[in-house]
């Protein structure tokens, strides 16, 4: 959580936004993303202070 803040310092909201969409569709197209890795990288998503 701390590392998603200090990203957030440097990039603007929307920069964030989009950067976490990207990553979010890579690892929805990688075929050994397990759940697991999938639910964890939602819950960071979600407890990002910034979005």
């Amino acid at each position: 959580n701390c590392y998603l803040q200090f990203i957030g310092n440097i990039l603007s909201h929307k920069e964030m936004l989009t950067l976490l969409q990207k990553l979010w569709a890579k690892l929805q197209g990688l075929p050994t993303a397990s759940p697991l890795e999938m639910g964890a990288f939602a819950v960071l998503w979600s407890s990002c202070s910034c979005c």
